[in-house]
């Protein structure tokens, strides 16, 4: 889905593409660093039990 969407995004003319908030290690990170070999920002995620 993501190849669909950049395709048309640059059909479109836009010439940047996030990959926001991907976990770290998973598929999806992975075949991101194919376009783009830094990231923008990192974030840690926190959980507790309520």
């Amino acid at each position: 889905m993501t190849y669909k969407v950049a395709k048309q995004a640059k059909k479109d003319g836009f010439s940047v593409f996030i990959h926001a908030f991907m976990i770290k290690n998973s598929l999806s990170s992975e075949l991101s660093q194919n376009f783009a070999k830094n990231s923008y920002r990192t974030y840690t995620l926190y959980g507790m039990e309520i």
